[in-house]
């Protein structure tokens, strides 16, 4: 149960027709399974739908009522079930995308393996799984999983938002787990290290500047997050465009530094395409994969080497990581820079600062 409420979408909601032979009911006033009256055709009272169901909401919640039927929910009712979550904001199939929003795509909410393309979520508006309905910071999917309202920023009415809640009592708050990759509802799951990142009277100890030769342990960026503007969004933006996950056909223009719908979206592909988990956030595994990306350093300046990532080499370096050598003598990796703009060869940080 996600939800995408109908303000979500201030735009001119297409007309629709549900395929209802996928997800048919057994109801005795909708004989739309098998070819009968009803077929969700959306211009009301033609010859398929003499009901006139198919553009009908008698609910007022967005939902066709033959939409409704189908899917066994009441279309005289906001919210069928009672659960405080309207009927078109539920996400039946809990494939991470509304009813509405699957019913407005032409994709079968019943059907987890039905849903809509990511680039069908128009630029500036925030869909499915990356919906954060009640601005508490917490996606609706990682509230659903908490067992917090997605629809109230404090759901048990004590005066603390739910992100700033800490449910497992481990010390630290839901938002801060969720934007470390931890589990806020597990208390032996939580961020260890010194702790670098203090917000709302908690700790986190995520590598807030990249000091490490690896990347997973780097602060987790994404839509809605606490550092979805930064240096570090930045870099992702760079690898995903160069690694052919987005559209943008300026990479110049696509790294503005701003985790938006279409960073999600190409982020998501880029998961998609590595075959990782995909949900759009970049967290340890994630991390783990971009640096993977980068092509063969080659030491550039003595204490820096130099990276390309995969699929620009002909953008040159985009990456600078320091070396050390050790008492014995061997070679030593640990913190990352980043160039501030495609070609330079001046070298900035790469953190949860601002992007450059």
């Amino acid at each position: 149960m996600k939800p995408v409420l109908k303000t979500v979408f201030p735009f001119a909601v297409p007309q629709r027709a549900l395929n209802l032979t996928t997800i048919c009911v057994v109801s005795a006033a909708l004989a739309a399974c098998g070819g009968g009256s009803g077929g969700g055709t959306a211009d009301g009272g033609s010859d398929t739908d003499p009901q006139g169901l198919s553009n009908v909401d008698s609910d007022g919640d967005g939902l066709f009522d033959d939409e409704e039927l189908a899917l066994g929910t009441d279309p005289n009712n906001v919210d069928s079930d009672g659960d405080g979550i309207n009927d078109d904001a539920e996400d039946t199939d809990g494939d991470g995308f509304s009813n509405l929003l699957e019913a407005q795509n032409l994709t079968d909410p019943a059907d987890s393996n039905s849903t809509p393309p990511a680039s069908v979520i128009p630029d500036g508006v925030t869909g499915g799984a990356f919906t954060d309905t009640d601005a508490d910071g917490l996606l609706d999917s990682e509230e659903v999983l908490l067992g917090t309202n997605p629809s109230l920023s404090d759901s048990n009415g004590n005066g603390v938002s739910d992100g700033d809640e800490d449910t497992d009592s481990d010390g630290f708050s839901n938002l801060l787990e969720v934007n470390n990759g931890t589990n806020p509802g597990d208390p032996t799951s939580f961020p260890d290290g010194a702790p670098d990142v203090v917000t709302g009277g908690m700790v986190s100890s995520c590598d807030t500047d990249s000091e490490n030769n690896e990347w997973n342990d780097n602060c987790t960026v994404r839509q809605g997050g606490t550092f979805a503007t930064s240096s570090y969004t930045q870099g992702v933006q760079r690898i995903v465009w160069c690694q052919g996950a987005s559209t943008n056909p300026s990479i110049a223009a696509f790294a503005d530094g701003i985790f938006g719908p279409n960073t999600t979206a190409a982020v998501t592909q880029y998961q998609d395409n590595q075959g990782i988990a995909v949900d759009g956030v970049v967290g340890p595994e994630t991390w783990g994969t971009l640096r993977q990306s980068l092509s063969t350093s080659f030491e550039a300046f003595g204490t820096f080497d130099a990276y390309a990532v995969q699929g620009c080499e002909n953008l040159g370096n985009q990456f600078f990581q320091f070396t050390g050598t050790t008492l014995t003598g061997e070679i030593e990796l640990f913190g990352w820079n980043i160039v501030p703009s495609i070609g330079s060869t001046e070298q900035a940080s790469f953190s949860t600062g601002a992007p450059h």
